[in-house]
């Protein structure tokens, strides 16, 4: 199996969750996890080094 995952979320509370979960899963190594603010994702640093995106569950957290 090869690849990795990049969560991003509004809410530290669920990132440390998936942490935690990917810790005991040993997957850890495989996840960029982080805290996004309501206005930006964080993410441009990643430029053209996705392959796919699932955006969801995020319209309502979001101030416009």
């Amino acid at each position: 199996m090869s690849g990795n995952v990049m969560c991003v979320d509004l809410q530290d509370k669920m990132i440390k969750g998936l942490v935690k979960r990917a810790e005991q899963a040993e997957l850890l190594d495989r996840i960029d996890a982080c805290v996004c603010d309501g206005n930006h994702l964080g993410i441009e640093d990643i430029g053209g080094a996705v392959d796919f995106n699932l955006t969801f569950a995020l319209i309502y957290e979001v101030p416009d």
